[in-house]
């Protein structure tokens, strides 16, 4: 590991190299905000939280209800679909054949609540179906959405699925699908799951992405701190 870091440090060629992918980079994050300022962009964030699992059934004497039935799993999501492009969406931009939805695949909604909204005049709306929360707004500016509190007794958190489609801007997307500049993470985090690969391997193999990435999600996550409401970061 040493070796690794002396031959990175006494390389001239290689800092030349990571001081131009680092400066790419920075340049790459203002396009990628400055193009920001064009489009709308529909994007969502997901927390999940169990409450119950099906462990507690094999206690004895011990039941869970809700409205006198029985219940063996409870879990609270938290989601939050705000625009975070600089064009506004409208309510007409959204697909009449694809309304805004929040859907469960297995499991039963029991209680879906609005727990933060930017701007009364955003109109923010929700309504519980079955087996889907919909939603409904007037617009959404920059940064304009809602966060949204929903009880509910699936079993599999990624059988939650935020969809819905914006005319000329495509479906929601997640938090880091929808901006470039937090791609690295997801990258980083694949290559934690490579146990078979030895550790400096990865060192060595992420080191440049991680000098062209840093600097660049800094000054990014400054912006977005700075324009994003605090109550869109979700613990």
């Amino acid at each position: 590991m040493e070796n690794i870091f002396k031959f990175l440090t006494n390389n001239p060629w290689l800092n030349i190299l990571f001081l131009l992918l680092a400066i790419f980079g920075i340049i790459m994050t203002l396009y990628t905000y400055l193009k920001s300022k064009k489009t709308s962009k529909p994007t969502f964030a997901k927390t999940d939280f169990k409450i119950i699992t099906s462990n507690f059934s094999a206690i004895e004497n011990l039941s869970v209800l809700y409205n006198n039935n029985p219940i063996e799993e409870l879990s609270v999501s938290k989601i939050v679909i705000y625009n975070a492009g600089k064009k506004s969406i409208r309510k007409e931009d959204i697909a009449p054949k694809d309304k805004i939805r929040i859907d469960f695949l297995d499991g039963k909604i029991l209680n879906s609540k609005i727990h933060y909204c930017t701007k009364e005049i955003n109109n923010f709306s929700i309504l519980k179906t079955e087996k889907s929360v919909l939603v409904d707004f007037d617009y959404l500016g920059y940064f304009d959405g809602a966060v949204i509190q929903i009880f509910h007794t699936a079993k599999n958190p990624e059988s939650v699925k935020i969809e819905g489609t914006i005319i000329d801007s495509g479906n929601f997307k997640d938090f880091m699908e929808q901006f470039v500049i937090f791609r690295p993470m997801k990258l980083y985090l694949k290559f934690q799951q490579m146990r078979n690969l030895p550790s400096s391997f990865i060192i060595l193999l992420i080191f440049p992405f991680f000098i062209i990435w840093i600097f660049p999600a800094f000054i990014y996550m400054l912006i977005l701190k700075k324009r994003m409401p605090k109550e869109f970061i979700l613990s």
